[in-house]
């Protein structure tokens, strides 16, 4: 089933829920070193290497009355139990569910202050992870 339409979506950062207007950069991947076997000329094979690079998702929210930061969201706070993230339908049912993976807080950034503007005052947050899990 593909999931079209507005996204709908629930996240808990160490267990406390959180509302969030948008996240991106969910990847997972692996690195890897092509190698010529011998003997076998007809193709290479791929050996998995640990992973050398970071992985950054964003998180953006509104600013809200009487809201802080959320539970450890300050640069340099480790996300212990994770961030999990499940994709849900119109009626509320989930579809999939992600947990990413140790998660380390890198940056807090909001919007600019503009008098003159109607836009949506917003914070963003941005974690560096070690991997992404499916878990349905």
């Amino acid at each position: 089933m593909l999931i079209a339409g507005q996204y709908h979506f629930r996240v808990t950062v160490d267990n406390l829920d959180m509302s969030f207007a948008k996240i991106s950069g969910m990847e997972n991947s692996m690195e890897y070193e092509v190698l010529q076997e011998g003997g076998n000329n007809l193709a290479p094979r791929l050996l998995p290497l640990p992973k050398k690079q970071i992985k950054t998702l964003r998180m953006e929210r509104g600013i809200r009355k009487n809201t802080g930061s959320g539970p450890g969201l300050f640069p340099g706070a480790a996300v212990k139990n994770g961030i999990g993230i499940s994709v849900l339908d119109a009626t509320g049912k989930t579809l999939a569910r992600y947990t990413v993976e140790g998660v380390t807080v890198v940056k807090w950034e909001m919007g600019a202050l503009d008098a003159q503007s109607s836009n949506v005052l917003l914070e963003t947050f941005e974690v560096t992870y070690t991997g992404i899990r499916r878990e349905m």
